[in-house]
């Protein structure tokens, strides 16, 4: 008798204890606990808007960086010549005109004078930092882009390629290379106007939005 109720004594213990552990493990409505999940990262910050390009700059630009703060005119054998104190930048038939084009540069805080192609560039251009400058300035003489991404060449001669806007002539190169690079940084920059300091044979040329 007594080893029957010893017996009944240790199972009834076991099933004691196995029924507290269970309900340590039991959730918060009595049924268990399954796996603890992982803890979760922080999501990342959501991507660029995929309408968002980053810029692309223009490969192999031809520029000479400059102090618009340095530039002066002097006078050069009946002609006047802007320089930023090192490199002989444009030369005009009057000084007012060469005037015109420092105070033009210091307006757009234009600070690099770039070419299409040199020697005797078909086209050259200002930029303000890594951009054409954009605005206006009193009395500009500009002519329209009137469509960049319509620009076409036409072959005049073995040595003349004219990049034409529709019917008019803004620009002619010595060979088709150079043609096609004019009408890729106009493109590039999205130019509005191409403008002149004293022309014909003007001693500035520069682009604009």
């Amino acid at each position: 008798m007594r080893t029957t109720l010893l017996v009944i004594g240790i199972i009834l213990g076991v099933l004691l204890v196995w029924w507290v552990f269970r309900s340590e493990l039991a959730g918060p409505a009595g049924q268990p606990v399954t796996d603890i999940p992982a803890p979760v990262e922080p999501a990342p910050e959501d991507p660029a808007d995929p309408g968002e390009e980053a810029e692309v700059l223009l490969g192999g630009e031809d520029c000479l960086s400059f102090n618009p703060d340095d530039l002066e005119v002097r006078a050069d054998a009946g002609r006047f010549l802007v320089t930023d104190g090192s490199s002989r930048m444009m030369l005009f038939d009057t000084r007012e005109m060469a005037s015109r084009a420092v105070r033009i540069i210091r307006h757009y805080e234009m600070d690099s004078q770039c070419f299409a192609i040199r020697p005797d560039a078909a086209l050259r251009y200002f930029k303000t930092g890594e951009d054409i400058p954009s605005g206006s300035f009193q009395d500009e003489d500009c002519i329209r882009i009137s469509d960049p991404a319509g620009l076409t060449i036409r072959e005049s001669s073995s040595e003349l390629f004219q990049v034409l806007d529709g019917n008019s002539i803004p620009y002619a190169a010595t060979s088709r290379e150079e043609a096609e690079r004019v009408i890729e940084i106009i493109r590039h920059y999205q130019a509005g106007f191409t403008c002149y300091v004293e022309r014909p044979d003007p001693g500035m040329v520069y682009l604009r939005r």
